[in-house]
């Protein structure tokens, strides 16, 4: 299985329009100015700044909490506790 390349973004109404609701850690990080293996990290000790999804053994980040953090908007739902799976 192939994943896509998101296209280069600079702005975050960029990220708005062209990502879709879940992007990968790389992708995220690569936008962000956290490194993959920081997001890991922090999302491993429940301390990630967006929300995350497991999704068949793999993390996502949603878009639209990435958005919100990044634009300096409070995030209405706090990071997931470390562990926490959805199916």
């Amino acid at each position: 299985m192939t994943t896509a390349t998101l296209p280069k973004c600079t702005t975050l109404a960029e990220i708005a329009a062209t990502w879709p609701p879940t992007a990968s850690v790389a992708e995220v990080a690569a936008v962000s100015g956290f490194s993959k293996s920081a997001l890991y990290a922090a999302i491993a000790r429940g301390e990630c700044p967006f929300q995350t999804l497991q999704v068949g053994g793999k993390t996502r980040i949603i878009t639209a909490s990435l958005l919100r953090v990044m634009s300096g908007e409070p995030d209405p739902q706090p990071p997931a506790p470390a562990g926490l799976r959805v199916a």
